[in-house]
């Protein structure tokens, strides 16, 4: 198993007990650099920002544990899903732009954005941020650990399109294959890549 750092576990008071079984892993992205959503995840509302992922793996591949995945948070609208689901967040910012007259590309939040760039049309966006190998090797050595600690089916659903009920799949899933409204993860993961190292 990965080493895993615990600096940023948060207030227990932000997190719920279930005795539920867990059936899923969901994987989704920060959203942010890796150094922005840390702080989001102490600070914002007050330091009771409570919509956290029981995992993140930063870009270089350190693992951060924010709560033990035994419990939940409401993450997803639904407490059904919630109490089923370990969710693991990614580092990534996602879709990008490109901008003409400074010849950067810019995530969401305008920020300029250095990593390599994915070209792919994808639910109305086309560039996409890259994730890395480091978090590949990580992602899946915790998969691993988590699928044999929780007894979660290894069966990777491995795309990004919307799934036929999703709630009852059991496995490892992405955002994505809950809601087209959620961009993660994109097209710039190497799901067969994943879904290969699942299966061997």
């Amino acid at each position: 198993m990965v080493n895993i750092n615990t600096d940023f576990v948060i207030n227990d008071g932000l997190v719920f007990k279930t005795r539920q079984n867990k059936k899923q892993i969901v994987l989704l992205n920060t959203g942010y650099p890796i150094d922005d959503f840390i702080t989001k995840l102490k600070l914002r509302f007050n330091k009771k920002y409570n919509k956290i992922p029981a995992y993140t793996i930063s870009r270089s591949g350190i693992l951060y544990q924010h709560y033990n995945p035994k419990n939940y948070s409401p993450l997803f609208d639904k407490d059904d899903i919630n109490k089923a689901v370990i969710p693991i967040a990614i580092e990534n910012v996602g879709w990008l732009e490109y901008h003409k007259k400074t010849d950067a590309y810019l995530d969401w939040r305008g920020i300029r954005y250095e990593g390599a760039v994915i070209e792919t049309n994808w639910r109305g966006k086309k560039l996409w941020a890259d994730y890395t190998d480091e978090q590949m090797t990580v992602l899946f050595e915790l998969i691993n650990y988590l699928c044999i600690e929780y007894s979660i089916e290894k069966n990777f659903i491995g795309n990004n399109v919307l799934a036929h009920k999703p709630m009852n799949f059991k496995g490892i899933l992405n955002r994505s294959n809950f809601s087209k409204n959620h961009y993660d993860l994109t097209p710039a993961f190497d799901f067969e890549k994943l879904t290969k190292l699942i299966n061997n």
